[in-house]
């Protein structure tokens, strides 16, 4: 959002229209949707909305801040490296994904790091 609302500019967050250059990453078109894709990315899934639900109340009370959001895969793009030899499987020894877990990086299994939010 620009600008960036002020509570958030506080917390150190900027406005970049170009996030690709930002993270270094070149544009590659998808083929059925309009949205980009990464190049560098070994796995990729072009995919539309089907529904968005915003998720319960939790127990007190309190504002729901989730969504739970339907998408059906149109298309799969996976990098060779990643593919079982002769299937369209994905060797899961070979794909080391990036989980962002609450404010903290990992791979398979190791902690990569965390983001500057993180309190520990």
């Amino acid at each position: 959002m620009n600008p960036v609302p002020s509570y958030k500019a506080d917390m150190g967050f900027i406005h970049e229209s170009d996030k690709f250059a930002l993270g270094g990453f070149a544009v590659q078109p998808s083929e059925l949707i309009l949205t980009p894709r990464i190049a560098q990315c070994p796995l990729q899934f072009e995919a539309r909305l089907l529904t968005c639900h915003k998720s319960a109340k939790p127990q007190g009370g309190a504002a729901s801040t989730h969504l739970i959001m339907e998408a059906d895969v149109l298309r799969v793009h996976a990098d060779r490296s990643i593919v079982v030899p002769g299937t369209n499987h994905i060797d899961t020894a070979q794909w080391n994904p990036l989980f962002y877990v609450f404010r903290h990086y990992f791979g398979k299994g190791a902690r990569l790091g965390r983001s500057y939010r993180a309190k520990y």
